[in-house]
């Protein structure tokens, strides 16, 4: 109970100096700080887990966002979501899992607003530091975190109310996930459920949409692509603990039909020495065995740049039969260049919930075309 005070003192105290040092910084920008506390538990992930149910946490929360107003296309096309960069701490009541930080990105959507109350969604995505990972001699029952830096992600889904012009207070139910994606084992990953309770500080006050027409009119983009994702994992496959090389070359259309959603499908040829160890030894020569190939088709959520990639997929080709045949691909990726054909990103390969690897992509729209522009 202590510890909660303590860290709902030092959200308050947060908050009241970036309320006094926003009457001289940051003029005329929409700007905001929110300070936040969360109490939740974690959600088990295999069936001899159960007891992670009881092993709940506190944690405290500081976000920095921007609002945007609308003078962007993409922006009145999310109906002006907020970005920014967010500080996350949580301690579990679980030994063995110790304090996380996270510091991750995230937009933050309104579903629906009023002049005095909304519902709003946020996702994000960054890194986690953990203070206990698994070590054979000291921490030998943490199977969840395998390394100290891992990946994070953070979905929100909650309700503000607007007290003051500068002040909201919000409650939230929030998701997290940390995991390593399987660079080093054990890797069972550690899912959050929590309540939030926080504010909003907008430091210059709460800004409205600008009143701007839309005069851009919006043609639909076709793209022929190719992305090359390479990925390191560990893997105690063969009876031994080794480290394995994996790359997934896609070969794939995209159509981009408004500002905001594209879909697409294509084709997946995946490499894995990790695929090798299941076999005798004496045909691990036969490097085709690590072959595999699918199918696949995607929907793309695209902030301006900025795109959230999820797919669905199904083996055609499997050299031998070692898991279930579907998986499913989520990422992040940037887009670059003038024309947005380039980009970089992270993706995670996943069977049911459970990670196999990380991907660091690269993917080039190297034949693009509009649809007919209507007379």
């Amino acid at each position: 109970m202590l510890m909660n005070i303590k860290y709902l003192i030092i959200s308050v105290l947060l908050f009241s100096f970036f309320a006094a040092f926003s009457q001289n910084s940051f003029k005329e920008k929409d700007y905001y700080i929110e300070p936040s506390v969360s109490w939740g538990t974690t959600i088990p992930t295999e069936a001899e887990d159960s007891l992670l149910w009881l092993s709940g946490f506190y944690g405290a929360n500081f976000c920095f966002g921007k609002q945007t107003t609308g003078e962007h296309p993409w922006e009145r096309a999310f109906n002006c979501p907020d970005y920014g960069i967010g500080l996350k701490y949580a301690k579990s009541a679980f030994n063995i899992l110790g304090s996380r930080v996270a510091l991750y990105g995230y937009f933050n959507g309104r579903i629906y607003e009023n002049k005095y109350f909304g519902l709003n969604y946020k996702v994000g995505g960054g890194l986690s530091l953990w203070t206990k990972k698994y070590d054979e001699k000291l921490n030998p029952y943490n199977v969840y975190i395998g390394t100290t830096l891992n990946c994070h992600i953070n979905l929100e889904i909650g309700a503000f109310y607007k007290m003051t012009p500068h002040l909201d207070l919000l409650l939230s139910a929030v998701i997290s996930h940390s995991s390593n994606g399987a660079v080093a084992l054990p890797n069972r990953g550690v899912n959050a459920l929590s309540g939030q309770l926080g504010v909003r500080y907008h430091l210059n006050g709460r800004k409205q949409p600008a009143d701007i027409l839309d005069t851009l009119q919006f043609y639909p983009k076709n793209s022929l692509y190719f992305t090359e994702a390479p990925g390191i994992l560990e893997s105690h496959r063969g009876g031994e603990t080794k480290l394995h090389y994996a790359n997934t070359f896609q070969i794939g259309y995209a159509r981009q039909f408004n500002q905001k959603f594209r879909y697409g499908a294509g084709f997946d040829l995946m490499y894995s020495t990790e695929l090798l160890m299941m076999i005798p030894e004496e045909q691990r020569n036969d490097y085709w065995r690590a072959l595999n190939s699918a199918v696949y088709a995607n929907f793309d959520v695209v902030y301006n740049r900025l795109v959230l990639h999820i797919a669905f997929a199904t083996y055609i080709y499997k050299s031998f039969d070692f898991f279930i045949p579907v998986y499913e691909r989520v990422g992040v990726k940037y887009m670059l260049g003038e024309n947005k054909n380039h980009s970089l990103g992270v993706m995670m390969k996943v069977h049911f919930g459970s990670i196999d690897y990380i991907e660091w992509a690269y993917s080039f729209q190297f034949f693009n075309w509009l649809d007919k522009k209507s007379k």
